[in-house]
């Protein structure tokens, strides 16, 4: 803690280039590797890996496992059209559909 008894947050680093992902070597990897990675995620989370690398732009659309979770703070409307989406969006089965919301 600090002087005034608050915590603060870590600063972020910035990547230099020899930390830098290589964008290549994501779109190298193996689809199923890809789709595993994916299907450990909540879907939100897997959607957001779209912006990786071009080769994984749409990979999250065809994860077998559905995970979702309304922040109980959250819109709810906005959550049941993120919901809608993803479920309109399917190229592929799914194998497991979890849905966590909050009763309001």
């Amino acid at each position: 803690m600090d002087e005034s008894g608050l915590i603060q947050k870590p600063k972020r680093q910035k990547l230099n280039e020899e930390q830098d992902i290589d964008k290549e070597s994501l779109d190298n990897l193996p689809c199923e590797i890809v789709q595993y990675i994916l299907s450990l995620l909540p879907t939100k989370d897997a959607a957001r890996t779209s912006i990786l690398s071009k080769s994984w732009k749409n990979r999250w659309m065809c994860i077998p496992n559905l995970v979702f979770r309304q922040m109980c703070h959250g819109e709810r409307t906005h959550f049941k059209n993120f919901v809608n989406r993803v479920l309109l969006l399917r190229d592929s089965d799914i194998e497991k559909f979890t849905l966590f919301s909050c009763a309001t």
